[in-house]
């Protein structure tokens, strides 16, 4: 056989191997995945520069096993000494102007989201995985076990500090970049209202969900969103947090001087309070009056009260908050309607909720204080109404966006947390079960 025909043979064969590879691969590709959005504060923010993590600064700790008992140890990890040093070069002053936010709302600085590999390796080895302090990570480890045979898993990390239209705008960006046929959507917290202004942006959008599972998501604002510009340190709430704060205060003014940590207190105030998600997790003009007639001692309740009397006028409360003078340089408040209307699509000439336009199921925990009113003497803040309708952070009518809570698209823990939604092997198990439904 001439070497000419030998070549044209062996030509031929390769070619129907790589053919033969190929089908297979092409075959099995995933279409549909399952997408975990995380609530705010829940994804990991890295130095776009040099690749180390900015929230949360340490890795190898886990956020639900974690308590006031393991701060000593936190406190010696090397990158929390060098943040203590409030002025050096990585001090937290540093730390602080990388993580402020422009007065639009604009990041100030290079920041970049964690993400993790086909096999499974994070993006940025210095952070966290799975969220910050690996909030998520068994609900990623539950979902790649027991699903992850028909299902890219996916945990979608995005900047909580700006607003939800840039990073829904991003979802939308990534979904078509991976050529997803259908996407599952579970949604922590403020992970829903990110889902939800996607859901509204487009019928597009709309078509390629095919379940959206929200846990404890604030669709008609939080109560405790009020409580972190009055009180930023209510963001870190745990057993011993004050001893905690007179600890941390020594350190820094041992290594600074007298008054350093004073300065990183009042720039971390600033830092919170002009958070533009901050505001929109501000309680809707839904929320006004919302259990009126479903439960007698909350009737008449309004979202604040002022001197003993309830004001149920929307836009009486914001003016009231608005005058707090929380948002500085940022006139947030005046942009508070336009981002709640930013979930709702006018359908046949009706308002509706973009949620309630795709297959949602709303997770929501019961049993826990939630705040349903904040109460004011004059100008200060003298404490709270609360209720055990709620997860302790959402109220229930919030998280079920309105619907009574027997409704069939309401699934409802009692006795179960904020956080718990996202962790607890009952909630899981229901999540897995009603994106496998047919």
């Amino acid at each position: 056989m001439k070497k000419s025909s030998k070549l044209l043979i062996m030509v031929l064969v390769l070619s129907l191997l790589v053919a033969m590879l190929a089908i297979p691969t092409a075959c099995s590709e995933k279409k549909e995945a399952i997408i975990i959005l995380p609530g705010i504060m829940g994804s990991n923010l890295i130095d776009g520069n040099t690749g180390e993590p900015l929230w949360a600064p340490i890795k190898g700790y886990n956020m639900h096993e974690l308590g006031v008992s393991q701060i000593g140890s936190i406190l010696n990890e090397s990158s929390v000494k060098a943040l203590l040093d409030i002025r050096g070069e990585k001090g937290a002053l540093k730390w602080l102007e990388k993580m402020t936010v422009k007065p639009d709302g604009t990041s100030n600085y290079n920041i970049v989201t964690q993400s993790i590999n086909k096999r499974g390796e994070p993006t940025y080895p210095l952070s966290s995985t799975y969220g910050t302090l690996e909030y998520y990570e068994k609900m990623y480890k539950y979902f790649q076990k027991n699903l992850g045979k028909n299902y890219d898993i996916v945990l979608f990390e995005y900047d909580w500090r700006l607003d939800n239209m840039s990073a829904a705008i991003r979802l939308e960006n990534f979904i078509k970049e991976k050529g997803y046929d259908k996407v599952n959507i579970v949604a922590h917290s403020m992970g829903g209202i990110l889902a939800s202004t996607f859901i509204g942006r487009s019928e597009e959008n709309r078509a390629v969900v095919n379940k959206f599972i929200s846990l404890g998501t604030p669709y008609y604002g939080s109560l405790k969103a009020i409580r972190v510009p009055e009180n930023p340190l209510s963001l870190l709430e745990m057993d011993g947090i004050d001893s905690l704060l007179g600890t941390v205060r020594k350190m820094i003014d041992g290594i600074g001087g007298e008054g350093s940590f004073d300065e990183f207190y009042n720039g971390f105030i600033s830092f919170a309070r002009n958070l533009p998600t901050i505001y929109q997790l501000m309680p809707y003009a839904e929320m006004t009056g919302a259990y009126d007639g479903r439960e007698e001692e909350l009737s008449n309740l309004g979202i604040i009260t002022v001197d003993g009397d309830s004001i149920k006028d929307y836009n009486e409360v914001i003016a009231f908050l608005s005058e707090r003078g929380f948002c500085e340089s940022n006139n947030y408040f005046s942009k508070i309607v336009g981002w709640q209307n930013e979930q709702f699509v006018v359908v046949n000439g009706e308002r509706v909720h973009a949620s309630k336009l795709v297959d949602t199921t709303y997770f929501v925990g019961l049993g826990m204080d939630t705040e349903l009113s904040i109460n004011y003497e004059g100008d200060e803040m003298v404490g709270v109404t609360t209720s055990k309708l709620g997860d302790g952070t959402v109220p229930s009518f919030s998280a079920s966006c309105g619907l009574p809570l027997d409704n069939e698209r309401v699934v409802s823990f009692d006795n179960t947390g904020h956080g718990d939604l996202a962790y607890l092997d009952n909630c899981l198990e229901k999540i897995a079960e009603v994106i496998t439904k047919q």
